[in-house]
């Protein structure tokens, strides 16, 4: 299990709720993880920072999406090729008039 909370922080705890690692790549609210099947995981932090880890939480890739002016959610992924190729939409609130 991942869990990501408020302050960034992100733990990893095997099945039986053994506490294995964590990670301290994120500064802000961790909003969505997301696991691979093939190990390793996606996390989004609320500034839009996005990291790429291994399964042991060692970091593979990071991006910072810009600012936009809306409230980031949350996001989505498909895979495709055992990791190859990720697509990835971000959710965003947005003020109706």
């Amino acid at each position: 299990m991942i869990v990501g909370f408020q302050n960034g922080l992100i733990e990893a705890y095997n099945m039986q709720g053994k506490y294995l690692y964590n990670v301290t790549l994120h500064t802000r609210s961790i909003l969505s993880i997301q696991w691979f099947n093939t190990g390793g995981f996606l996390a989004l932090d609320s500034s839009g920072y996005l990291t790429l880890n291994y399964n042991n939480g060692t970091l593979a890739l990071n991006y910072t999406f810009p600012a936009t002016g809306n409230t980031l959610l949350g996001m989505t992924f498909s895979v495709l090729n055992n990791i190859e190729t990720i697509y990835l939409g971000l959710i965003y609130s947005t003020n109706i008039i």
